[in-house]
């Protein structure tokens, strides 16, 4: 019998027009889109059996069930404490019938102190008189995707086994075709969802990750970054990508100074940490961890320290702005 999770990528809405009571938007509308409000309301609430009910299976059109409210409070929080969404806006609406929308959704999430931003597309169907999200894991690609696996089809009996995925990811030089080796890959744009190293084979593995769609992300010194937004099915996944080799070569250097760290729009939703470092000329440079994110280096703040690296381009902030910085080899 066979066991479906369901991608889920919101859980509080922020929209200047919306109505908020208690710190959540309540939808008072008839349409299409307001199914994906309810949802995210219910998640912030904690209300996962009528999150998981408004979700119908695009084949059979019937709702999910909630199976064990333990593996969403485990992943979420008991009231879904560890996920917000903020600044979700409706993109696109597109008409397919009568009674069955496609949604484009952007929003801003943050998981367990992981911010992303991203996009979504999402079928709506009304049953009924009532607006339903048809989808299924598979329907969705997103910076940021989330699976749970508490809710199942109404055919299907209980269970409390989440299935995993696996990556089998092989790296190749795009001109020679030869391996390449530590190569890091990565799943969602901070890696927070895993990541390997490859092998002189070029290859490596990440284990045992909730299946669904990620961010993925493949990246080598002295190589073109490679980004893509991809679903992984439960069970074994096999990739294979080619990286171009960039026509500048990347040089090491060091620098001496004092990391700092600057902290913008402080205590609100759209709260910044940036870290750099300010040599004793005053010039200042934004540090970049391993595959490129401006993050990791709180425990070296205000002191004083040397780093080896080398420059290149990476990302700051939640919005994952690209800007020129040193990737951090060594620091000490």
């Amino acid at each position: 019998m066979k066991k479906r999770g369901i991608v889920f990528l919101m859980a509080i809405v922020v929209i200047a027009s919306s109505i908020f009571f208690s710190g959540c938007v309540k939808v008072i509308r008839d349409e299409p889109e307001d199914v994906l409000f309810s949802f995210a309301e219910y998640m912030d609430e904690g209300k996962y059996e009528k999150a998981c009910a408004i979700w119908v299976d695009p084949d059979t059109l019937e709702s999910y069930l909630l199976d064990d409210p333990s593996i969403l409070e485990e992943m979420y929080g008991e009231k879904g404490e560890r996920i917000e969404i903020h600044d979700l806006k409706v993109i696109n609406k597109e008409k397919i019938e009568d009674d069955k929308y496609v949604i484009t959704m952007s929003f801003k999430v943050i998981y367990d102190g992981e911010m992303e931003v991203g996009t979504g597309n999402y079928t709506v169907v009304k049953i009924d008189g009532e607006w339903k999200i048809a989808e299924k894991a598979h329907g969705f690609e997103s910076v940021f995707a989330i699976s749970l696996f508490g809710c199942v089809e109404q055919s299907a009996p209980p269970t409390t086994t989440a299935d995993t995925a696996i990556l089998h990811a092989t790296v190749i030089d795009k001109t020679t075709g030869d391996p390449i080796e530590n190569v890091i890959v990565y799943l969602g744009s901070r890696g927070a969802s895993g990541k390997c190293y490859t092998d002189n084979e070029g290859e490596c593995l990440i284990k045992d990750f909730v299946w669904g769609s990620y961010g993925l992300g493949i990246f080598k010194k002295g190589y073109n970054r490679y980004t893509k937004s991809s679903h992984f099915d439960k069970g074994d996944n096999y990739i294979t990508v080619e990286l171009e080799k960039k026509s500048k070569i990347l040089t090491s250097l060091t620098v001496e100074g004092t990391v700092i760290e600057i902290i913008i729009a402080e205590g609100t939703d759209s709260e910044n940490h940036y870290y750099k470092i300010r040599d004793n000329e005053g010039n200042e440079e934004y540090l970049f961890n391993e595959i490129g994110v401006n993050q990791g280096f709180e425990e070296f703040v205000n002191k004083k320290v040397s780093i080896t690296g080398f420059k290149e381009t990476g990302f700051i902030g939640w919005q994952h702005e690209q800007v020129e910085g040193i990737y951090v080899e060594s620091i000490e």
